[in-house]
């Protein structure tokens, strides 16, 4: 399966309202085919995404609405 395939399932599959998790996202060219893949949705859907990578994180503001938490270790 190529890239465009995945991405029109992945389309198709999320036409309902949904909430995606992305977990331990490493760079910033991965949120931008999850971006490419997934907007376009008006269901209010949330993507939830997690990384290590405050530079991440910052550039996944530059194309949408973004709320960054960062985290604190336990004590």
């Amino acid at each position: 399966m190529d890239g465009e395939e995945l991405i029109g399932k992945c389309r198709n599959f999320l036409q309902e309202n949904c909430i995606l998790l992305c977990s331990m996202m490493y760079g910033k060219k991965t949120w931008g085919e999850v971006q490419y893949a997934l907007f376009g949705n008006d269901k209010s859907s949330r993507i939830m995404v997690t990384t290590r990578n405050r530079n991440v994180a910052e550039f996944c503001k530059t194309s949408a609405l973004v709320h960054v938490r960062e985290l604190q270790p336990l004590p």
